[in-house]
């Protein structure tokens, strides 16, 4: 109680942080032949991108392969292209590093599945019930500071297009996040775990 209390009150006097967008970042032209020729439908690529206290990126990686190495290629190699990142802020205002970690959805088909149960969450939660018209799930972004070990000391949801109706979701997702889930810490110069700003996806299902 005592940890959410003080992620509560760190929350309060967070300075804003903007992760980029990913919404328009593929296009059609994107996708390898081996995958617009190939069977699968749906495949996602997991990827993590480290950017310093400094606002230069470290660099992306496939955290969770698509099971395309060409995908994988292709996903890291449009985020450095095309999106920019700037250096994030700590609770209390200093510059501090940050982890950018977005899964890219490729399609391939006209049958597809709901793009937004293709992508796995962080977490995922059962409840009784969900706000109303909601198709027996929310996604929700949050964005964290993980301290060097790994652990959430601050939560809150991430600006941009959070549904209205779950945002009353919000701190159930925050404290089952900080009890439940570790961060992997980016590493500075020297190597060393450092504290960082990443974001934490957590989903709520109606359960049995």
């Amino acid at each position: 109680m005592l940890l959410l209390l003080l992620a509560q009150a760190a929350a309060s006097v967070w300075p804003p942080n903007r992760f980029p967008e990913t919404a328009g970042l593929l296009s059609s032209l994107d996708p390898p032949p081996s995958f617009v020729n190939g069977d699968a439908a749906v495949r996602v690529t997991y990827t993590r991108t480290t950017v310093r206290d400094d606002g230069t990126v470290e660099g992306c990686v496939s955290e969770k392969s698509s099971g395309d190495a060409k995908l994988d290629a292709y996903a890291c190699a449009a985020i450095s292209r095309r999106l920019k990142f700037t250096a994030a802020r700590w609770l209390d205002g200093t510059p501090a590093y940050s982890v950018f970690s977005a899964p890219l959805l490729w399609m391939n088909g006209t049958r597809l599945p709901d793009p937004r149960r293709a992508v796995a969450p962080d977490l995922e939660l059962s409840v009784q019930r969900l706000p109303a018209g909601f198709p027996g799930f929310i996604n929700l972004l949050l964005e964290v500071a993980v301290s060097a070990k790994g652990a959430i000391v601050a939560c809150r949801a991430r600006e941009s297009r959070q549904p209205s109706a779950a945002i009353a979701l919000v701190p159930t997702a925050c404290a089952q996040a900080t009890s439940q889930l570790r961060l992997q810490p980016p590493l500075d110069r020297s190597g060393q775990p450092v504290r960082s700003i990443q974001l934490a996806r957590v989903r709520f299902l109606v359960g049995s």
